[in-house]
């Protein structure tokens, strides 16, 4: 599978449960290469509060290393590894002095082919949307975020 392919098939799933929010993938270039997938509720910065990325309800962050002289025209390896820097959702906090909290989404380091890892990701995206509506059927997220889920029609 071709780096533009298995990006596009990420993007679809998360596309599947938020459709009008943010999921990039992208290659990300540091000390050599690597796939990273961003997910985001707003679709940009005018849905941030405040236009601040840091601000968004979601807070999901996925990297997948790639070997040393891999060329974006070539395939994928056969066995890639997605580990997650951030797998959260922002909620109302339960001490008042706070400005929120957080709910961690599941997520375990991840092995395998590059369906596998699309397999995997949709899976968490599911989790992340039933905890998503489980937080907003509760009343549990913050002010911002429960208009802008009522907006996306996310709800639904």
């Amino acid at each position: 599978m071709k780096f533009n392919e298995f990006k596009e098939k990420i993007e679809n799933e998360f596309d599947g449960r938020f459709n009008q929010s943010l999921c990039s993938c992208r290659i990300f270039r540091c000390l050599g290469k690597s796939i990273t997938i961003d997910c985001k509720l707003g679709k940009d910065a005018s849905e941030w509060n405040n236009g601040i990325a840091m601000n968004d309800l979601m807070h999901v962050s996925f990297i997948i290393a790639l070997p040393d002289g891999w060329a974006e025209e070539d395939e994928l390896p056969e066995i890639l590894v997605m580990e997650s820097s951030e797998h959260e959702i922002k909620t109302k906090p339960e001490n008042d002095i706070l400005y929120c909290d957080y709910k961690r989404i599941s997520y375990r380091r991840t092995a395998g082919n590059p369906e596998k890892i699309v397999k995997t990701f949709g899976k968490f995206v599911e989790k992340l949307h039933e905890a998503v509506m489980s937080e907003y059927q509760s009343d549990n997220l913050l002010d911002y975020d429960m208009k802008l889920i009522e907006i996306k029609q996310c709800a639904a």
